[in-house]
């Protein structure tokens, strides 16, 4: 930047320096909010992939949970109905069918 002196050398008048002067401030003050908003920026994209990482996670936990819920699910409704055998061979059967198509759609 120009001092000063170098600016009254080149023969600027005073309100020409004063609004050189305040142009520079200007800039200055700009640039300083530039690299705070650009260190502003950087902090806010690390948060934002840390986050994306930690809901990652949630999913393959809740997923894990989902699957033991209905898996608990089948088990007590298989408990529950215990007394009446005809009613859990069928449901058993029509696992075992729904079993079935699943392989022989994965065998296509």
């Amino acid at each position: 930047m120009l001092s000063l002196c170098k600016m009254n050398d080149l023969g600027m008048t005073r309100s020409a320096e004063i609004e050189m002067n305040r142009l520079q401030n200007n800039l200055e003050r700009m640039i300083v909010l530039y690299n705070n908003r650009n260190e502003e920026i950087r902090t806010l994209q690390s948060q934002v992939l840390s986050l994306d990482i930690e809901l990652k996670q949630k999913d393959v936990l809740f997923n894990e949970l989902d699957s033991k819920y209905r898996t608990l699910k089948l088990a007590k409704s298989l408990e529950a109905n215990a007394g009446d055998m005809l009613e859990v061979k069928g449901k058993v059967n029509g696992l075992v069918r729904e079993i079935d198509k699943c392989i022989a759609l994965l065998n296509r």
